[in-house]
């Protein structure tokens, strides 16, 4: 089932007040045609000229095994600001909801490549979350069934 989702208490509490548990924003499409789902920062994050900083999304997304959630930088952020994802892609994998090390946290990495210093405010709708079908090769063979991590953990 897709949906969008809070994170866990637990995996909250790792952010030391950070951000409040009720500035965590559903992500939400803004109109009937629009793709995209809007990731709204729950804090505030200042990005210096070439450095990237993470926004915690307090989100996780729960999706078909066969889909996957594409991030995009919001028009606004990366044509007017000179933001782009640190990652130059962000992809959600579906077994990455609730996995055991961040419950499947969206934590979304931005790099500043003006000269300027940049400020997402709190409440800022920052990135576009667009749920994807995906196909596998006739003759596919996953290394392994289950993701043991988060971030980096199919790399190791």
């Amino acid at each position: 089932m897709r949906k969008f989702l809070k994170i866990n208490k637990e995996e909250y509490n790792k952010y030391n007040g950070l951000f409040s548990y009720d500035d965590i924003v559903i992500p939400q499409r803004q109109t009937s045609k629009s793709c995209g789902y809007d990731f709204v920062s729950p804090h505030e994050v200042e990005i210096n000229p070439g450095e990237v900083k993470v926004i915690y999304s307090g989100i996780k997304c729960s999706l078909n095994d066969n889909e996957y959630l594409l991030l995009a930088v919001r028009s606004s952020i990366g044509i007017k600001r000179g933001i782009v994802l640190a990652n130059q892609v962000g992809i959600i994998d579906a077994d990455y909801f609730e996995n055991p090390d961040n419950d499947g946290h969206i934590m979304i990495a931005l790099r500043n490549i003006t000269n300027n210093k940049v400020i997402i405010k709190k409440g800022e709708r920052v990135v576009q979350g667009i749920i994807m079908n995906y196909l596998v090769t006739d003759d596919d063979v996953p290394k392994c069934d289950k993701r043991n991590g988060g971030i980096g953990s199919t790399g190791k």
